[in-house]
């Protein structure tokens, strides 16, 4: 599954900022070999802004999102021979019982 649009992802930390947030988040697919969740991406600096910053303050630690509208940028520093991936998150919906049909939250990841 990955970062990506239309991916799920369990939020584990929110630093809230003035104009956005860094959230420490994870996502998970299902291994073919053992049947077994396994963390396919894992970041504490997946940055939040716009909508997805506003909408925060209805999420807490533990939950789950469908991720709507993502982009991955990179940037290399050539005196520093490093190079920077930058995660951002434009938009996103909470992914509960409330909002799924039931048989879609048995694919949930978490």
């Amino acid at each position: 599954m990955g970062f990506r649009t239309g991916g799920y992802a369990k939020i584990w930390e929110i630093n809230k900022k003035e104009n956005y947030s860094e959230v420490s988040l994870t996502t998970r697919r299902k291994s073919k070999e053992t049947g077994k969740y396994e963390t396919d991406f894992r970041s504490k600096f997946v940055r939040f802004v716009g909508d997805a910053h506003k909408k925060l303050q209805d999420v807490k630690t533990s939950d789950t999102i469908k991720i709507l509208g993502c982009d991955v940028q990179s940037r290399y520093n050539k005196d520093k021979n490093t190079n920077y991936v930058n995660y951002i998150v434009f938009d996103f919906e909470k992914a509960n019982n409330e909002s799924l049909p039931e048989e879609a939250t048995d694919d949930l990841p978490f």
